[in-house]
Order: structure tokens, then sequence, then C-alpha cells
């Protein structure tokens, strides 16, 4: 009896389902209007570029600031030796930067309503957003001693990567300079 009642529930739907799609839609021959002009292919990847700046800066202000007390607080709560201690905050500092990355990539930024005709600025955004999130990561990974590559093989560094080692954004940024950085973006961003 139930079979045969969901057999004509299914039926009535179907039947009102096909009637409902044979009648014609309203169509009507219209320009498509641009309103506001021509932006970026992609104007958040600016507001990437303020939510990097600024996971580094709390990265490295953590590192300069508070670092002890992180390292007394690890070794008496979770018993992590001090010696360990630098390559757990690497790693944490790597999932946070991923984390942030991931979520802003995804989620709603501060948009930037640049008005541009040319692709070259939002590849220059693209290029500098890569050199921060892959130049950290590298960064962190090496300061933790590569963990998941290192009981495979041991990384060799010749000349040319020590010397690349030292343009890795957090060497060279500041938490200073990355305040700097991310007001200065915030003020462009409302500036008219």
């Amino acid at each position: 009896m139930v079979r045969i009642l969901g057999l004509l529930v299914g039926l009535v739907a179907g039947a009102v389902t096909l009637v409902a799609q044979s009648q014609p839609f309203i169509v009507h021959d219209t320009r498509s209007v641009i309103m506001q002009g021509p932006y970026l292919v992609d104007p958040t990847e600016t507001g990437v570029t303020v939510m990097l700046l600024a996971a580094l800066m709390v990265l490295q202000l953590m590192d300069s600031m508070f670092k002890a007390r992180i390292t007394q607080m690890l070794n008496q709560a979770f018993g992590i030796p001090p010696s360990s201690v630098p390559a757990f905050l690497a790693i944490c500092s790597a999932l946070f930067l991923m984390l942030i990355t991931f979520i802003s990539y995804q989620g709603m930024t501060i948009t930037y309503p640049i008005k541009s005709t040319s692709w070259f600025l939002g590849l220059g955004i693209g290029l500098i957003n890569g050199y921060l999130f892959a130049g950290s990561m590298w960064y962190y990974l090496q300061t933790a001693g590569w963990p998941l590559l290192n009981s495979i093989i041991k990384p060799i560094y010749t000349e040319f990567t020590q010397n690349v080692m030292k343009l890795l954004p957090p060497e060279i940024f500041s938490w200073q300079v990355l305040l700097l950085m991310v007001v200065f973006l915030l003020i462009m961003r409302v500036w008219k």
C-alpha cells in the first residue's frame, strides 16, 4: 500500500513538473550594460595580500616578543623540551599561514575597485602573493628542519640557495615593516 501511494505521489509530481516546463519563458532583446567601467579581473588579489601581510606580521610579532613565554608555556603544559620548541613553532606558523591563505582565497576579502584594463597589474599582485606565501612556507619549513622531507632525503643547500634564503619574507620584513604595509594598503582602500 505504501509503495503504491509513493508511486502515485511520484507520478503526480512528475506530471506537474512537465506541465510547468512546457510553458515558454518570456525573452526580452536587451544589450548588456557595464555600469561602473572595467575593473581588474580579480580585485580581491590585493585583499589577499593584506591578509598575508597581516598573518606574517602576527607571526613575526609573536616570534620577537613572546617567544620566551611561549617556550616556557609549551614546556610546562605539554612537556616539549626547549630544543624542540623552534621546530614546533615553525610547523604551527606554516599551518597558520596555510589556513589564512586558504580562507583569504576562498572567502570574502577587502576588495580594491581599481579601474584598469591591463592584466599586468593583477599578475604582479599575484606574483607578490606567491612570493609572500611560498617564501614564508620555505622559511618556516626550513626552520622546522623539513619534518616530512628530512626522513627521506637530507636537503643540500648550494651557495645560491643560501643567498636566496636570506631574501625570504620572514627574513627581511620585521613586524614593524609589515604593520606599515598593512596600514598603507588599508589607507589606500579608503582613499578617494
